[in-house]
Order: C-alpha cells, then structure tokens, then sequence
C-alpha cells in the first residue's frame, strides 16, 4: 500500500488565470491591439477597450500588448 499524497494540479483554473490578468490591468492603461493604440475601459466582468474608430469587448487578455508607462 502506497501513502496518499496531495497532487498539485498543473493546470491553473480559470479563475487564477483571470485574476493574474487583472492585476496587471487597470483602467485607462494604454495597450496595442492589432497593431493600434488602445485604451482600457473596464476590465471585468469582461474587457472593453476603445481604439480610434472602433470599441472592442470579450476574452482580449491574450491579444493585448502592453505599452511602457
């Protein structure tokens, strides 16, 4: 008989991933989408964004590259 021992899991759960990107998000911060300076608007429950012409909302934490401050 083998002692029982604790897994870790090795995937993180949505909610860990979610809250990461949060943290390192905040509002009006100013970020790049499709090669066009954006700002943030809100951040959760979803993201929304606005660029020059066009407002964009949804799961866009992986599209978004970060200007320097």
């Amino acid at each position: 008989m083998s002692p029982s021992t604790k897994k870790n899991n090795c995937f993180p759960s949505l909610q860990d991933t979610q809250d990461k990107a949060a943290q390192q998000q905040r509002n009006g911060q100013k970020v790049r989408f499709e090669n066009e300076e954006a700002e943030i608007i809100r951040i959760s429950p979803f993201m929304v964004i606005i660029t020059k012409d066009r407002v964009v909302c949804g799961a866009l934490h992986h599209r978004l590259e970060y200007l320097a401050a």
